[in-house]
């Protein structure tokens, strides 16, 4: 079964344990926060 380091790492932050909720919430947010950035930049260079 192919897993790549990173998205093993990444996993492992964004599925943290209840006691690490604000590490979670801090992936959570930063991920949404790439994702609006860069769908913004698609459409302003469209």
């Amino acid at each position: 079964m192919f897993h790549p380091l990173s998205l093993f790492v990444g996993w492992r932050y964004v599925r943290a344990r209840s006691h690490k909720f604000f590490v979670s919430f801090i992936t959570w947010t930063s991920v949404a926060g790439v994702c609006v950035g860069v769908a913004a930049l698609i459409v302003i260079l469209s």
